[in-house]
């Protein structure tokens, strides 16, 4: 572009349409995700209602395009306009021949029919549901001993609309026109096994028995009959129906209860402090337990009662655990245990706001429903690999993940037998990323265990 730079005569600028992208450690995810066969299975059961003779792109391509580009921060269909031209994305979604970048990538419009009305369709809609608890496990299934438990959270969040969506309604507790959600999350990995979208303005456990058992169900095919599975949730599912067809059905659970005069009356023992000057600067806590039946409940359960005594305050904090295991386990335990249902809280900021979840921009109802499967499926893939890539310096989040591994400029260089991908790194980030490498060669792929 002319003579050199006025600052320093030896420096041009020269503009070339060289093989240059911004996203080289998506290689590394792709070959991750072929190797983990992580979304071998819904490719493969995804049906195809297009005819291939007008069908430029297949469904593998257009489904890890709709997954990768969320992966990236970049939901919006109008981004693919952008992503379709770039060289690493293409080399991984759409491979050419051996010495040259793939094919463009699909643009904004087959993208967006592929969204709504291809994935759209009951059968594929089915597989999405199936294949995101699939995807759930993949850190799970991957270790070399399966937990003698599980425990999963059960939580609704609120996913606050824009526009005419359908089904957005106002929740006057939230103050916002939203969907109010239900999702189910296995801890501890923080994985998404099931997300399903209601109306802004149903109650906590609305459809809550119809959405978590089956999904219970296809987990306990998944994982063996040995395995017990404890559902955890907060008071809003505190109900005798969701208690009922929880044991009915062989599954364990810790469900928070509300607060009332019956419940306090039966833990006098500790709603007062103990003996003794209070110390200053921590909480003092007190356990008990004994068994309770409501008026509603055909039989009497297990409760655990917490105490709470803060610094400086003279009445407790209380929480009242329903209690259904298989063992007496103490108290304490079944409080830690219950208490670390707070990560479901973790997943829906990650989903919201690092996945960009939140921006439910469809018109219907059922393709919002199903980019918040592919949402959470993209989640679930980025859980996946963070915790295959885990070595002496482990990423946690993400949007950290993004940010250290996927963004990296890169450039290709073509020789006679094929492509040299070249990734622009420091030393020490170097290091890092060639034993990622190494990790990302040692995966392997877990066939899951066919439904009941």
């Amino acid at each position: 572009m002319g003579d050199g730079t006025t600052f320093r005569k030896s420096l041009r600028v020269e503009v070339r349409d060289d093989a240059l992208s911004p996203f080289g450690g998506m290689v590394l995810l792709r070959e991750f995700e072929e190797r983990a066969a992580f979304l071998a299975g819904l490719i493969g059961s995804l049906f195809d209602p297009r005819r291939a003779s007008h069908s430029l792109h297949s469904l593998a391509t257009l489904l890890r395009f709709a997954v990768y580009r969320i992966v990236l921060g970049l939901p919006d269909v109008m981004d693919a306009e952008r992503l379709r031209h770039d060289p690493v994305l293409r080399t991984c979604l759409a491979p050419g021949t051996q010495d040259r970048l793939g094919d463009l990538l699909p643009g904004k419009s087959t993208l967006h029919r592929f969204l709504t009305r291809v994935l759209t369709l009951r059968p594929n809609r089915r597989v999405l549901w199936r294949g995101l608890l699939d995807s759930a496990l993949h850190p799970l299934l991957g270790r070399k001993r399966m937990p003698k438990r599980l425990y999963v959270d059960l939580d609704s969040t609120e996913i606050e609309v824009h526009g005419d969506q359908e089904r957005g309604v106002n929740n006057g507790h939230f103050r916002t026109v939203c969907y109010h959600a239900l999702s189910l999350s296995l801890a501890p990995f923080n994985t998404t096994l099931g997300f399903h979208l209601r109306p802004g303005h149903v109650h906590t456990a609305h459809h809550a028995v119809a959405f978590v058992l089956p999904l219970l169900h296809l987990l306990r095919d998944r994982v063996g009959a040995g395995v017990e599975i404890v559902l955890r949730a907060d008071s809003g599912y505190a109900s005798p129906y969701i208690f009922r067809k929880l044991e009915q059905h062989g599954f364990y659970y810790l469900i928070r209860m509300r607060e009332n005069d019956r419940l306090l009356s039966a833990c006098a023992r500790i709603r007062r402090r103990r003996p003794g000057r209070p110390p200053e600067d921590r909480s003092v806590f007190r356990n008990y337990g004994f068994s309770y039946r409501a008026d509603s409940w055909e039989k009497s359960r297990r409760i655990v009662a917490r105490s709470e005594f803060a610094p400086g305050e003279l009445l407790p904090d209380w929480t009242f655990i329903c209690v259904h295991l298989p063992t007496a386990e103490s108290r304490k335990h079944v409080v830690r245990a219950y208490l670390k249902r707070g990560q479901s809280e973790q997943v829906h900021d990650m989903f919201k706001n690092e996945m960009h979840g939140a921006l439910m921009s469809h018109h219907r109802f059922v393709d919002n429903q199903v980019r918040a499967w592919l949402t959470a499926i993209s989640l679930n893939l980025m859980i996946a690999f963070e915790e295959a890539s885990r070595g002496s310096n482990p990423v946690t989040r993400p949007a950290t993940v993004r940010m250290r591994v996927l963004t990296i400029a890169a450039s290709f260089v073509r020789h006679a037998r094929g492509l040299v991908l070249r990734l622009s790194a420091s030393p020490k980030h170097a290091r890092f990323l060639a034993a990622l490498e190494r990790r990302v060669a040692a995966t392997t792929a877990w066939v899951p265990a066919p439904s009941g």
